[in-house]
């Protein structure tokens, strides 16, 4: 029997995956009621945060059928052969991991993990914590030997929102062990689950994890910085990524294959996990007594730079608005077809705007019913949080094209009247 202690975006698909990808009990465990009855009556395929994930239905109910239900009872713990963690690790306002408050929720299932148990950790974690803190912690707890009565292992979830699903069965998985027993069973236990199996050490799986991430930030980071340079140079910086990235490799490839890869500017980064990551790797170096984190950190520096772009943006905004009428926010979720608001640049956008006396509308169509979007010459400007595909239908093109580029547009009453126009055409 496998059991996965953990039921939120990432453990409750999880559970979901392993149950219909080997033919074994699985168990959830969590400590929310509320989410527990949830998926025990079915009624988790309406939830917000499931309900437009694609396939969720299909694959849940199907696991369903399998066995597969949830419930807050540590003891069925003693009964599994594998134990697969799914608990989040956050940062507090000082930018470090809450450590004491995830090793203290590990501590609560660990007496309950019995000898030959394969423990396989998918939370993201600071580099080395697996070796200095959770192993140990672990052995002392349940007076068991990693690698030989117990086997602890390390393996990052690979998933975003919209393709959890394909991402789960597709992604390559890496496997963290410091002994090979462990090794040998984790790959054995997640190759029915994706072909695509990379093992290697506790302290590398961990680094591989909070590294893409980290890099992911600091190309968003690099190009926001780009598109701040470019709206005060009144220069398109989406014209400007279209040729660095039409750069070819080599000849011949052309632009399949481009050399530069500039990403997308936007308004911020949202999601559980790009603000939070490229800390828990700072944090593991900053910690080194012998590390130069004494220095200006590129991964902090462009943490930081993502962070300040709401306000930027809306220092932009209100620099140029005349009209004390509302600002028009457009976007709350993390991605288009999503309803996940977890540190929302919408949200943030919102703040910062009232933060400022400045009165605010948010619109989302994920969210909101598309009849009460706001008239537009009601409102003095529009900041673009996240892009959905019908905002293209509410604006004439070159506009549109503008709150991409921009991330705002500032409302003239000639401009109004060409939205107006644009839309009774």
């Amino acid at each position: 029997m496998t059991t996965v202690v953990g039921l939120g975006v990432v453990g409750l698909p999880t559970a979901i995956t392993i149950s219909n990808s080997r033919s074994e009990p699985v168990v959830g465990i969590d400590i929310d009621e509320t989410r527990i009855n949830s998926i025990n009556t079915g009624n988790i395929v309406s939830d917000p945060l499931f309900q437009k994930e694609p396939n969720f239905s299909r694959e849940f109910f199907s696991a369903k059928n399998r066995g597969f239900f949830a419930t807050r009872d540590t003891f069925y713990l003693s009964f599994a052969d594998v134990v697969v963690v799914c608990i989040g690790l956050d940062i507090d306002q000082r930018k470090q991991p809450e450590r004491e408050k995830y090793l203290c929720a590990l501590s609560d299932i660990m007496g309950y993990i019995g000898r030959y148990t394969l423990v396989i950790i998918e939370t993201t974690l600071p580099p080395g914590m697996m070796r200095k803190e959770i192993i140990p912690l672990f052995e002392r707890r349940s007076n068991y030997h990693n690698g030989q009565e117990i086997d602890i292992v390390y393996s990052p979830e690979r998933i975003t929102v919209g393709r959890i699903f394909e991402n789960l069965r597709t992604m390559p998985r890496v496997i963290g062990s410091d002994t090979e027993s462990g090794i040998r069973k984790a790959v054995a236990f997640y190759k029915p689950i994706s072909p695509f199996l990379n093992p290697t050490d506790t302290i590398t799986a961990e680094m591989v994890k909070v590294v893409e991430n980290s890099y992911r930030d600091m190309n968003i980071a690099f190009a926001n910085e780009i598109a701040l340079i470019c709206d005060d140079m009144d220069i398109d910086v989406l014209k400007v990524r279209d040729l660095v990235n039409a750069l070819p490799n080599t000849p011949e490839a052309g632009q399949k294959n481009p050399v530069r890869n500039m990403h997308i500017p936007g308004s911020g980064v949202g999601g559980y996990c790009l603000p939070k990551d490229p800390w828990l790797l700072w944090s593991s170096w900053n910690s080194l007594p012998n590390s130069l984190y004494e220095f200006d950190s590129i991964i902090a520096e462009a943490r930081l730079l993502n962070e300040s772009i709401p306000d930027k943006i809306v220092r932009k905004v209100l620099g140029k608005v005349s009209s004390d009428k509302p600002v028009l926010v457009l976007g709350r979720t993390l991605v288009s077809g999503s309803a996940d608001v977890r540190h929302s640049v919408g949200d943030a956008i919102v703040a910062i705007l009232k933060s400022y006396g400045r009165k605010t509308l948010l619109f989302d169509p994920d969210l909101s019913r598309f009849d009460i979007f706001p008239r537009i010459e009601e409102v003095s400007a529009i900041i673009l949080a996240t892009e959905h595909s019908v905002y293209e239908t509410l604006f004439p093109p070159h506009i549109y094209h503008t709150l991409l580029s921009r991330r705002y547009i500032i409302l003239t009453e000639d401009l109004k009247q060409e939205v107006l126009q644009w839309s009774l055409r």
